[in-house]
């Protein structure tokens, strides 16, 4: 995968905060606990990717977990 830009979320809290405060208003993670929310997502990276990217394929076996923010 061809990625434009990769950030540390365990390391950029103003990303971090702006992520948590994005997912809270989907369904899924609006009962989440605000502190359980930022604990997963520290563990993660922000990926900025070009439009057109494949991040999953159908048959493919993996552990990643994406969340698409936007696009």
């Amino acid at each position: 995968m061809m990625v434009s830009r990769e950030k540390s979320l365990s390391r950029n809290k103003v990303l971090l905060t702006q992520l948590v405060d994005e997912l809270k208003v989907c369904r899924y993670f609006r009962t989440m606990p605000k502190q359980i929310l930022e604990q997963v997502l520290r563990e993660g990276k922000y990926l900025e990717v070009p439009a057109n990217t494949t991040l999953i394929r159908d048959t493919a076996l993996d552990d990643d977990v994406f969340f698409l923010v936007e696009g």
